[in-house]
């Protein structure tokens, strides 16, 4: 799956700016099990995404922050992937699923998109001014579509 995000935003650099919106996909490993825990509170999750996240901005080398408008966070939990998408442009948070299911929607998903809220997102802002000293930085050049199927917003 990561190599997929990989490949996805590489891809995005050859979009058509005028036409599509500007999509930034991270990797699985964004969101750690222990993040869920409950003793763990939204301002603890933003102290590891954060920084997390400005990594990922400069491995590819996203230079302006305030363009990205679309956010792609898979997850995997219970041998399944699902995906977060956060609207930077409107503040909409939608989880996209694939698959039908039986559960409840928080037995499935375990209140991780809950937890999520867009308190736990960075603002766009903040990791401009973050994010702007390291691209400059970066070593790594590697550079960065969509999903489709159910989806809800939260």
């Amino acid at each position: 799956m990561d190599a997929f995000v990989d490949v996805l935003n590489f891809e995005e650099k050859k979009r058509d700016k005028k036409s599509s919106p500007y999509r930034l996909f991270l990797p699985t490993t964004i969101l750690q099990d222990e993040m869920f825990e409950p003793k763990i509170t939204d301002s603890d999750r933003l102290k590891v995404f954060g920084p997390s996240v400005d990594d990922i901005l400069c491995k590819y080398q996203v230079k302006k922050v305030d363009k990205v408008d679309l956010i792609f966070i898979p997850v995997l939990l219970s041998d399944h992937y699902w995906c977060l998408c956060f609207n930077m442009k409107n503040g909409d948070i939608e989880l996209i699923d694939n698959s039908r299911y039986a559960e409840s929607f928080t037995k499935r998903y375990r209140g991780r998109p809950e937890k999520l809220s867009s308190n736990t997102i960075p603002k766009r802002q903040n990791w401009t001014k973050r994010v702007d000293n390291k691209v400059g930085k970066s070593k790594n050049n590697s550079k960065g579509n969509g999903l489709e199927n159910s989806s809800k917003r939260l």
